[in-house]
């Protein structure tokens, strides 16, 4: 798969280049980042979870995941366009590594409209809302966790930021001012329901998923309040009996900016049942998923239980010359009403947060340094009993993580 997607690249490349420069533009860019730093892990923030594991401090020096080389094309009369973009992730020392793809799509203007097709995200729950914090993914072969999503984060996303995700789409966008309306349908995910328990099961999308999000930029103050729904349902057969579910899922989301000055406020809030967006963000995978079970006298476990997530983050910055503050946290809390069946959240909820400080020094257009410090609390696992005696299994535990990120970007 990795010499196909490379094989593509090169393909993409020689076209974006053979092509006459008269026929349209063609800009091409990159991403190409370096983490150097040391994770500090709690006992139970690794293998099985056991916090009688001893805590870990590890150095690395890593590339992260978000590294990417795109092409983009538009014609010269700037109506059309289409970009391609794949993740670049590089591996060991001695060759490796991965190639994804992360964007491909293509757009449409006419008049004050916008038609864009493939794969891409949208202003559902905008990365451009998130507080600074990217130092991290480049350890992600560091984390692991039987129990639960530990793993890092990047803009908080997962620790109390939403995002849209990347998924197959066609939106239409229009633009009034410092107004921005958008409405877009896609392939709806169907993992946002567990799997009910040793029984086959079939995944099935009742109707796409329908983002909706208004969005006011002005010079002081900006919102995006957007709203995301889909159906999809699971038909199984557990003890005999047909277990055809309908799960619906929502999200309701109010990303804000507030700029005064060199100061930079940026936070969002949100609310929902059962949305998965990402399967690449384990906090948005894992818990806010519905839970198959059958209440406290109904073994048969054939009845779905909702989950609910309410999610908030803020974040501060300031800005002097090329160097950049930037303060910020993030709060998540997912719940479920199951209890007392095995794998079911007897816990009840699931409570993570996280906080980041980082300095941002540009030392040109292209480069950037940035040390950063944060800290990941992942809460606990919703599905031990804790009184069961299950306390030192079930807390999901805690990441330090102190370096510097060097960024290169075109």
């Amino acid at each position: 798969m990795r010499k196909l997607f490379v094989l593509l690249l090169a393909v993409v490349l020689a076209v974006a280049f053979a092509v006459p420069a008269m026929a349209y533009q063609v800009k091409v860019g990159a991403r190409v980042d370096t983490d150097i730093a040391y994770a500090w892990r709690s006992g139970n923030s690794y293998g099985a979870n056991d916090s009688r594991m001893p805590d870990l401090t590890t150095f690395y020096l890593a590339m992260p995941v978000t590294n990417y080389l795109r092409v983009d094309w538009m014609s010269n009369d700037k109506s059309t366009g289409a970009r391609i973009e794949f993740g670049i992730q590089a591996g060991p020392a001695h060759g490796g590594g991965a190639v994804g793809l992360r964007y491909m799509y293509g757009w449409y203007k006419f008049g004050r409209c916008q038609l864009v097709i493939g794969h891409t995200d949208n202003l559902l729950a905008s990365l451009a809302y998130a507080p600074y914090q990217w130092l991290g993914l480049g350890a992600l072969g560091l984390f692991t966790g039987a129990n639960g999503p530990v793993a890092p984060v990047v803009l908080f996303i997962g620790m109390g930021k939403q995002y849209s995700g990347r998924f197959a789409q066609i939106a239409l966008y229009y633009d009034v001012g410092p107004w921005t309306f958008m409405v877009a349908i896609g392939q709806a995910p169907t993992t946002n329901a567990g799997n009910p328990v040793n029984v086959a099961n079939v995944a099935n999308t009742m109707f796409p998923r329908l983002d909706l999000v208004v969005k006011y930029k002005g010079k002081y103050v900006g919102l995006a309040p957007g709203f995301s729904i889909y159906a999809s349902e699971r038909e199984a057969i557990q003890g005999g009996n047909l277990a055809d579910d309908r799960i619906l899922s929502y999200l309701l989301v109010l990303p804000f900016r507030v700029s005064f000055g060199a100061f930079r406020i940026v936070g969002e809030i949100s609310y929902g049942m059962n949305w998965v967006a990402a399967n690449y963000f384990p906090g948005q995978t894992v818990w806010n998923r519905a839970v198959y079970w059958g209440g406290n006298n109904d073994p048969s476990r054939i009845k779905v239980e909702s989950s609910y997530v309410f999610a908030a983050c803020l974040g501060l910055s300031y800005t002097m010359g090329r160097t950049s503050f930037h303060l910020g946290g993030g709060w998540v809390k997912y719940s479920n009403a199951s209890n007392d069946q095995p794998g079911t959240w007897r816990h009840g909820q699931n409570v993570a947060y996280a906080f980041n400080f980082a300095v941002r020094y540009r030392v040109n257009k292209h480069f950037v340094i940035a040390p950063e410090v944060s800290y990941w609390y992942y809460g606990w696992n919703p599905t031990l009993d804790v009184g069961a005696g299950n306390a030192m299994f079930a807390d999901l535990g805690a990441v330090w993580l102190a370096g510097i990120s060097f960024q290169i970007r075109f």
